[in-house]
């Protein structure tokens, strides 16, 4: 097998995974399902990255030296949704992850800042350290990196291959790396397989991966995502699959104890204030409550809490201000107080 050096422009290639698995980069459309569907993904991407693929006709196995993973990490979307921290997540996964450090970076003033330090890295291994690679993947659909794969093919004498998902690769590539190129959607497609072969053992995957209850946006989700790959799943057993385990789930539970949480804290707030809003509700309160859910589950609980009659009978009352994607906003009032 190739000893084989390679290089993840992870920003983009992070983007398109996002874009793949219909994850939203607003974190507060984002249900803690979907964040451990985009590590699990994440982490078999990586895993069969370095480890290669035989694809027929196409592709073959090799032999890993690096593999280096490039991007400004707090600027990437939902980078707040990994603890500790994606990059100590790409660590972990066991690839190398390099963060740039610029200095107050901002995402629009330093988009090239990881494309530099790609580059400097990869010249300074081939052609400074003098790693003994065979081959160079560039992972990237981005043409910022076309100038150093030409300059490595030009000056390395190594076989330098450009590793993409094609619907998003630049069509310049196309007339300078015939053959020379790993299409991403294989790898992508086998990590998602992979994990939804787990998923298949619902309970034990959503315990494992701490994820407390669904929602029918959930299920949605994740149906969407076998249709990706119909030719190896069912959707109708999965369908019944979930729609079994909704049943069974603590969602109702959790709802209970939100509820509780929510008059309690309304009855004590609105002693004191004319109102009190749900960005107040889920951004300061929830998290307090530590019921283990996030704000897509807890905004499914605000909804049920609104219908029934428990805050009447509380003398609460509720105005909404605007439905936006699912998302409820609005204040809730002390019923007998003049606003």
């Amino acid at each position: 097998m190739h000893k084989t050096a390679i290089y993840v422009d992870f920003d983009n290639i992070y983007g398109a995974v996002l874009d793949k698995l219909g994850v939203s980069t607003d974190s507060k459309q984002v249900s803690a399902l979907q964040i451990a569907f985009l590590k699990e993904v994440l982490k078999k991407f990586f895993k069969t990255l370095k480890e290669g693929l035989e694809i027929p006709d196409t592709f073959y196995k090799y032999n890993p030296l690096c593999l280096k993973v490039f991007a400004e990490y707090e600027n990437l979307p939902l980078s707040e949704r990994f603890s500790p921290g994606m990059a100590i997540f790409l660590h972990n996964v066991g690839v190398t992850p390099v963060n740039p450090f610029v200095a107050y970076s901002k995402r629009k003033e330093n988009k090239n800042a990881a494309d530099l330090a790609l580059t400097l890295t990869a010249i300074e291994d081939l052609l400074v350290k003098k790693i003994p690679a065979e081959r160079v993947i560039i992972c990237t659909c981005d043409i910022d990196l076309y100038p150093l794969i030409l300059w490595l093919k030009e000056h390395t004498g190594k076989e330098i291959l450009l590793a993409g998902f094609p619907d998003r690769t630049n069509k310049l590539y196309d007339n300078v790396l015939v053959g020379e190129r790993i299409d991403l959607d294989w790898y992508f497609m086998v990590s998602l397989s992979e994990v939804l072969k787990e998923v298949k053992q619902i309970k034990e995957w959503t315990s494992k991966q701490k994820v407390r209850a669904l929602t029918n946006r959930d299920v949605n989700f994740i149906i969407k995502l076998v249709e990706k790959v119909g030719r190896l799943y069912e959707r109708n057993e999965f369908m019944k699959l979930l729609e079994n385990f909704i049943s069974e789930q603590d969602l109702i539970t959790v709802c209970e104890k939100f509820k509780r949480k929510l008059i309690s804290g309304l009855k004590s707030w609105l002693k004191t204030h004319d109102s009190a809003s749900t960005g107040l509700i889920v951004n300061s309160w929830l998290p307090r409550w530590n019921l283990g859910i996030d704000i897509l589950q807890a905004n499914e609980c605000l909804k049920q809490v609104i219908v029934s009659k428990e805050l009447e009978e509380e003398n609460i009352s509720f105005e909404l201000e605007k439905e936006e994607k699912g998302l409820i906003s609005g204040r809730f009032f002390k019923t007998n107080l003049e606003r």
